[in-house]
């Protein structure tokens, strides 16, 4: 009864363990999706300016916005993939030492 009690419990921390992981993961695709979106509006809005006054400006000038944005663009997108990785990284490894706890508890307990 204790051992199944206590396999019980490594499941439950098991099972909240994967929830949490669920809600980082989904929280950081999210936040992904929204720089994504506020930069794509953002970098619309300074094409359209840009197109407004092209006729007074160089192509090079918009050359050089448009590769500014992608370069701002790709810091956003890395740094959120950075984040995602360390958050799933901390909760493996929380989840590990969750883990060995509950098989050290086990092991006394059966002993």
């Amino acid at each position: 009864e204790l051992q199944a009690s206590s396999l019980t419990e490594l499941e439950r921390v098991q099972n909240e363990t994967e929830e949490k992981r669920t809600e980082i993961e989904s929280s950081a695709a999210l936040a992904l999706k929204e720089q994504a979106q506020e930069l794509s509006t953002s970098h619309a809005a300074a094409l359209e300016e840009l197109r407004t006054e092209l006729q007074a400006s160089s192509l090079t000038e918009l050359e050089r916005v448009q590769n500014e944005t992608e370069e701002k663009r790709t810091e956003i997108e890395s740094s959120a993939a950075l984040a995602l990785k360390e958050q799933a990284q901390e909760l493996s490894t929380s989840h590990a030492a969750a883990l060995e706890e509950l098989r050290t508890e086990l092991q006394a307990s059966s002993l």
